[in-house]
């Protein structure tokens, strides 16, 4: 990590040190929103060699080793890039205007922003509203990639669903991801639907399993969908390079609410908590995502449950 003296001036300085020690034919990677999954992509594009700007409101915000008077709130040398991240709201177009003066043109740009509840006007903002703002300002031959959800799904009793199946717009954030996606497929983008994410530090699954707490709710037949971060980095940086754009699924792998705490009950010893948790505003979600387009490409998951939840309980 470097910590910045002089904001954007500091960025530029860094990416002309990278240019002379051989990058000046390095991509540029704009990534809009650095929270759980910008964060990773950041650093994944700088270790491949890129030129990396993330964009996000709350840079530096619970980190303690970035620069909080700086505009460039942070500095990372990874391999033969760099990435930075300035510290601003990516739904406004002097933000985006900034962060384009301070990268140049970019080759790709990824929208990973997100809001974690709220109204339905900060759903709006965070996916439609940056898009908007982005859009007028987006460089000619520019890969775009936007980050959604297989929340937009009509719920399926069960069966799969591929990028062909019905979406609908069922509560005031799927409308917001719709919306969104239809700007994004307008301007020849290609559009992620994730699956549910989980990485050190974040699978909810295991973290309520092993604190007691009340099960998932639903049937033991229900079917969950989950991806590892890393494999959900690499589905974004092959769609960016992918022609043509539209909507590819996102998914590692599906399971049932019973296999899922069969696994957990035999690598933990932890038996499943009695009480069955309350369903949420959102209600169940019982699909199993397919994800033939990312497949066709190449794309295959190295992460699994099961994997990651024995490798964590490793002494």
């Amino acid at each position: 990590m470097v910590s910045p003296s002089t904001g954007g001036r500091y960025f530029l300085r860094a990416v002309a040190e990278v240019s002379a020690d051989g990058g000046a034919g390095a991509p540029r990677v704009l990534i809009l929103g650095c929270g759980f999954l910008g964060s990773q992509l950041a650093r994944r594009c700088a270790e491949s060699g890129a030129r990396v700007l993330a964009v996000d409101a709350e840079a530096g915000k619970d980190a303690t080793d970035v620069t909080e008077a700086s505009e460039v709130s942070a500095l990372v040398r990874c391999g033969a890039g760099c990435a930075a991240v300035l510290r601003g709201d990516a739904a406004e177009a002097r933000v985006l205007s900034r962060a384009l003066g301070l990268l140049g043109a970019p080759d790709e740009l990824f929208v990973c922003t997100a809001t974690h509840g709220g109204s339905p006007a900060a759903y709006r903002r965070a996916y439609g509203g940056v898009l908007e703002a982005l859009l007028p300002l987006l460089p000619t031959g520019a890969r775009l990639v936007f980050c959604s959800s297989v929340s937009v799904y009509a719920e399926s009793a069960g069966g799969a669903v591929d990028e062909s199946s019905l979406c609908v717009p069922s509560a005031p954030r799927v409308r917001a991801l719709l919306e969104a996606e239809a700007l994004a497929l307008e301007a020849g983008g290609a559009v992620a639907r994730l699956s549910p994410l989980y990485d050190a530090g974040r699978c909810e699954l295991l973290r309520r399993h092993e604190a007691g707490e009340p099960r998932l709710p639903g049937p033991g037949a229900r079917c969950l969908n989950y991806v590892h971060r890393e494999d959900a980095v690499e589905a974004l940086r092959l769609m960016a390079r992918l022609p043509g754009g539209g909507v590819f699924n996102v998914c590692g792998e599906s399971l049932s609410v019973d296999e899922a705490y069969a696994m957990l009950e035999e690598l933990t010893g932890v038996l499943r908590a009695p009480e069955e948790a309350a369903c949420s505003r959102r209600g169940l979600s019982n699909r199993r995502v397919l994800c033939p387009r990312l497949r066709a490409a190449g794309w295959r998951p190295r992460h699994s449950l099961r994997a990651f939840v024995s490798e964590g309980l490793r002494p």
